[in-house]
């Protein structure tokens, strides 16, 4: 529970502020020179001073001026976040907790852009292009932002053009120096007419000579040593705001991406075919096989595209709003899962999503004792997820292959998993102020999913070269050949197996806050919530019986308390949340025992674990032109139950399991401690220029990168150090020098166990110049 090291760690924190930061009656806050950023957490126009929840915010001028391109980033930034990206889905983990490398699984932390909720990882490639602004809710969410969010929200905001905003054209560009890539981007926008304004993004990305290295030969297939990770993606998102009448404005937004990245997935660590203790963005791959589903080699591509409207209707003092939108997401991954020269273990995961979702509410005006929001969200989505594996080697292939009278072949087969969701989920807040000091809001949101799962196990195949020009087109099942029991294994299930099913999931997720307004400009504020996560069936598994995929609801219950304020004449703010979150039913990859006595690979609710501890950050206008600021956060996140967990494979390699006992012992991605400082520079260098810089040293302990919480897969506890410095006009161009992980420490952000451990590390350091002009 570690309740004596987060009561001494708090304390601290707690001593620090007082005496190092004194309450003074604070002026207007916009007025103070540190920057305020406007937030809509609560579905209203606050500041984050206002907002009575653990958030962080960062501006869209900030992204850009950070070079911040991905979620990645924010966790040099944010403590209490990390990125863990594996082969099949890439998770968010908030206070120690995440969905965990299940395809079938909804995101823990949810995702809203432009007020699009979107449940699936591959729904998003750019979020923070051209972004407005970026809001990091932290710890469950239950009414405004209630779907599936057990351990956070993340929302994004993208830039538009007003009506009556004049013309403009924004050009840049960056050079990394380290791996040759490159980005060119153009934003432009204006008004068309009075009513109507108009943006249009676009960007361009060339990776260069990616920062990996494989550094497999075989004179025999053709394949050298060579870089990967190159590789392209093109951007573009288009915004048109039509003030249609007084009371009514529209906005219709337009993003497209497509994305290739060439090569293998992550690296191979303490394998036996020459894999090192660490990352070191090395790998040792076959790649062969990948000719079994497509002529470009092993990579990733990925096409997406989604479309928002978004209408506001001023009703008198009331507001209607409707966000509709439609999302779709074609996403492929071919790899050799392992990362060895080992041709059997190559796949291809392809998904095919798509979505159609709306909410609509009211907002009513917050001017007199009481005020509310009521709502209606409504979705429909289709998931197509296929798993197709080239198991067996190329020579039992060719040879199988010359027996049915084909020039080659190898050995395959196909998982299938197509889930058909709707959900509805009406919802209701409502606040009332007791006093100009203290108001309490409390609401309730009710959510129903409904889920279709169809599941396809295929049978093995022979994928045969017809032609012999190593495109392996035409496939056999083995079963017509009379093989399916000598090579089912291969597969991992004999014969085939077909499922159909409907998994109903109904929730209730209430919350209650209680905000009070303190003497000299601070607040303070008491939140419980609940919230869950929907229930289903697994993918990942290749078990024949839908009995050990199915897992039920997830439920978070929270609580937090929390203090926020501005010191020394509003040029400085510090926060600071306490929270305890118990999770039951936790959502996991486990083991059950069949009725013969033969443990088998199980989906289920397995779990039930505790996550607590603080987080506070600080802020200080150190001089008109210096900015200095921290942020730290304690966390103990740790299973109080975990029936039947899966050993790990240092275990496994001692004796142990398949079993193994995890009470006590600490969620993935969860450091104990984590947190960063930063200064930000803005001199005056003469009459028209400017010296801009800034320096972020981010810190984290040590935390586990995989599921069965392997001593060997542990992330070492590390130190990131990211700069950047430049000259500007403050009027329309910019040059700047950016570099990150200047340390080049190698930062994991997911590990898997299977010859060796797989492992996905963070970039290397980068050095990229860029510029910016606007017109």
């Amino acid at each position: 529970m570690k309740l004596n090291k987060i009561t001494t760690a708090l304390s601290v924190a707690l001593l620090g502020s007082a005496i190092a930061i004194p309450t003074y009656a604070a002026e207007d806050e916009k007025q103070s020179g540190l920057e305020v950023i406007e937030v809509t957490a609560t579905k209203r126009v606050t500041t984050m001073k206002e907002t009575p929840l653990s958030m962080e915010a960062i501006s869209g001028d900030d992204i850009a001026s950070r070079g911040l391109d991905n979620l990645e980033d924010l966790t040099t930034s944010v403590p209490n976040i990390t990125i863990g990206s594996g082969l099949g889905v890439q998770t968010v983990s908030m206070r120690g907790m995440g969905s965990g490398n299940e395809r079938s699984f909804e995101q823990s932390v949810g995702m809203f852009i432009d007020g699009l909720y979107m449940p699936r990882s591959r729904q998003y490639r750019a979020p923070f292009f051209d972004a407005e602004r970026v809001e990091m809710l932290r710890g469950p969410q239950a009414v405004l932002y209630g779907l599936n969010s057990t351990a956070g929200t993340i929302t994004v905001t993208s830039a538009s053009t007003l009506p009556g905003d004049e013309a403009f054209l924004n050009l840049s560009a960056g050079y990394e120096v380290e791996y040759a890539g490159y980005n060119v981007s153009a934003v432009t926008g204006g008004s068309l007419g009075d009513d109507v304004g108009a943006r249009l993004a676009v960007r361009y990305t060339d990776n260069g000579d990616g920062f990996y290295y494989n550094e497999y030969e075989n004179a025999l297939t053709g394949q050298e040593a060579q870089d990967e990770g190159d590789g392209d993606e093109i951007v573009a998102r288009g915004t048109i705001v039509w003030d249609a009448s007084d009371n009514l404005q529209i906005t219709t937004k337009f993003d497209y991406a497509d994305a290739e990245t060439f090569g293998e997935t992550g690296e191979a660590i303490k394998d036996p075919f020459g894999g090192g203790d660490e990352a070191d963005w090395v790998r040792n791959a076959s790649s062969t096989l990948s000719g079994a589903f497509n002529d470009r080699g092993p990579g990733m591509y990925h096409e997406l595209s989604n479309l928002s409207l978004t209408a506001d209707y001023t009703m008198g003092e009331h507001i209607l709003t409707a966000v509709l939108g439609h999302s779709t997401s074609d996403y492929s991954l071919i790899t050799n899962t392992a990362v060895v020269p080992m041709d059997a273990l190559t796949v291809s995961i392809n998904e095919d999503y798509s979505q159609t979702s709306g909410e609509f509410r009211i907002t009513s005006p917050d001017t007199g004792n009481f005020s509310y929001i009521a709502g209606l969200y409504v979705s429909e989505s289709e998931l197509e997820n296929n798993l197709d594996s080239a198991l067996g080697d190329a020579l039992l292939g060719g040879l199988l292959g010359g027996m049915f009278g084909t020039t080659n072949g190898i050995i395959g087969g196909r998982f299938t998993n197509m889930l058909d969701t709707t959900t509805i989920s009406p919802f209701v807040t409502g606040t009332y102020k007791f006093s100009d000091s203290f108001k309490i809001t409390a609401g309730l949101r009710y959510s129903n999913e409904e889920k279709d799962v169809a599941r396809r196990q295929g049978d093995c195949n022979i994928m045969q070269d017809v032609n012999g020009t190593g495109d392996f087109t035409v496939a056999v099942p083995l079963s017509q050949l009379g093989l399916a029991d000598a090579f089912g294994f291969a597969c991992g299930t004999l014969g085939t197996a077909e499922h159909d099913v409907t998994k109903d999931s109904d929730n209730f997720m209430p919350e209650i806050i209680a905000q009070w307004n303190l003497a000299g400009g601070a607040s303070t504020y008491a939140k419980v919530s609940r919230s869950a996560k929907s229930g289903g069936y697994g993918f990942s598994s290749n078990t024949p019986t839908l009995d050990l995929l199915e897992y039920d609801d997830e439920i978070a219950t929270s609580f937090e308390v929390g203090y926020k304020t501005t010191f020394a004449e509003g040029n400085g703010q510090f926060n600071i949340a306490v929270f305890n979150t118990t999770y039951e039913d936790l959502q996991l990859n486990s083991f059950t025992m069949s009725d013969d006595g033969v443990p088998q690979a199980a989906v289920n609710n397995a779990g039930e674990s505790i996550s607590q501890g603080f987080e506070a950050d600080i802020k200080y206008l150190l001089t008109d032109s210096i900015t200095i600021g921290t942020s730290i956060a304690y966390l103990s996140s740790e299973y109080e139950e975990w029936e039947n967990a899966p050993c790990s494979a240092s275990e496994t390699a001692t004796g142990l399991g398949p079993f193994c006992e995890r009470e006590g012992m600490t969620t993935p991605f969860a450091p104990e401690t984590s947190g960063n400082l930063f200064i930000d520079v803005f001199q005056p260098i003469g009459d028209e220029l400017f010296l801009t810089g800034g320096i972020n040293v981010a810190y984290s302990d040590e935390y586990f990168t995989e599921g069965t919480l392997d001593e060997a897969a542990v992330q070492d506890s590390y130190t990131r150090v990211d700069a950047r410095i430049g000259i500007t006009n403050d009027d329309n161009w910019s040059v700047s020098i950016v570099g990150k992980n200047l340390t080049e420490e190698e930062i994991n952000n997911f590990t898997q166990p299977l010859v060796g451990f797989v492992v996905v590390p963070g970039a290397p350091r980068t050095v990229t110049v860029q510029g910016t002009y606007n017109f």
